[in-house]
């Protein structure tokens, strides 16, 4: 999953997930990406996907959730994005 796919290891009572795994370049990549594209209003001012991730992501921030987890978790959803809409552009061929 480009390297943003959760893993859990449970053991007992205690839950543990963590991204392990997969590309760390691809990991790099999408942070970039959430930084330069996902973020600036000027870059997502005429683009509906990024203004759709934009408003996925600022819920939970406006909750708290930590910074560094939310990032990950906007890249695992825009990289399931990414996927379905591949996937949807082949079907249709």
């Amino acid at each position: 999953m480009l390297g943003v796919a959760p893993t859990e290891n449970s053991s007992g009572g205690k839950k543990n997930k963590k991204v392990v795994g997969g590309s760390s370049l691809c990991r790099k990549l999408f942070w970039q990406w959430i930084y330069t594209s996902v973020q600036p209003m000027q870059s997502r001012k005429n683009h509906p996907i990024l203004c759709e991730i934009h408003e996925w992501m600022n819920r939970p921030k406006l909750q708290g959730t930590p910074y560094r987890l939310l990032t990950m978790k906007t890249a695992s959803h825009a990289a399931r994005m990414l996927f379905k809409r591949l996937v949807e552009e082949l079907t249709e061929n």
